[in-house]
């Protein structure tokens, strides 16, 4: 990850002479991180809602990002109902109560810039306290 992430790296040996491989993408507490110049994550081994929303929420996304997640969820619909009609899918998502990905992570990202906010407002207070 970083500016030289397309970079040949030499080989890396463990004590035993194994040969680490250098690959594109890691698994780290079920996140996989893809190989980028920034931070990165991919969703495709996604398989169900949870998974695929896990995490997200501290993953920089952009606009194309949330309409991918919502494409993904948008086809599972399409072919549950047997239906290429989106508005058909959004009647049946919302009579179902079900909100799409990228109104979730939205959300989730709010709540988790407040919790931040709350805590270094916390601490700046602990600190005001403090006697000089």
């Amino acid at each position: 990850m970083g500016p030289r992430n397309k970079f040949l790296c030499s080989p890396i040996s463990t004590s035993k002479g194994n040969v680490l491989p250098w690959v594109s993408e890691i698994r780290y507490l079920g996140v996989y991180i893809k190989q980028s110049r920034n931070f990165k994550r991919s969703i495709d081994h996604a398989n169900d809602l949870p998974i695929l929303l896990y995490g997200l929420e501290a993953c920089p996304l952009n606009k194309t990002n949330l309409r991918s997640l919502d494409f993904s969820v948008n086809r599972f619909f399409v072919k549950l109902f047997k239906t290429s009609d989106m508005h058909i899918v959004t009647e049946i998502q919302l009579a179902f109560g079900f909100r799409p990905p990228s109104d979730i992570i939205t959300d989730r990202i709010k709540t988790l810039l407040y919790k931040i906010y709350k805590s270094c407002d916390n601490q700046l207070h602990k600190l005001s306290q403090l006697p000089l």
